[in-house]
C-alpha cells in the first residue's frame, strides 16, 4: 500500500497525526511539498513504512521519531 502526494498538493503545511495509524503502509511519497513544515510525531507507528521520499522544511529529524523505523 503506499500514499503519493505531490507537487499538485504543494500547499500542504502539515500532515494530521492521524496518517501515523496506517500502519500496513509501506510508500509514503511527499515530494515537491514544498510547504510541509514537519513530519507527525507519531510517525514512529508507521512500522511497515520501507520507502520516505519528503520535502520538508524540517531540519532535523527526532530518533525517536524517523529514526525508529527500522524497515525504512
Amino acid at each position: 500500500m503506499f500514499l503519493k502526494i505531490s507537487v499538485l498538493e504543494s500547499t500542504i503545511k502539515r500532515l494530521p497525526n492521524s496518517i501515523c495509524k496506517l500502519q500496513s503502509l509501506q510508500d509514503l511519497l511527499l515530494f515537491g511539498c514544498w510547504n510541509l513544515k514537519e513530519l507527525p510525531k507519531d510517525i514512529k507507528y508507521m512500522i511497515n513504512l520501507r520507502l520516505l521520499w519528503v520535502t520538508t522544511h524540517q531540519k532535523c529529524f527526532s530518533m525517536g521519531g524517523i529514526g525508529c523505523l527500522k524497515a525504512l
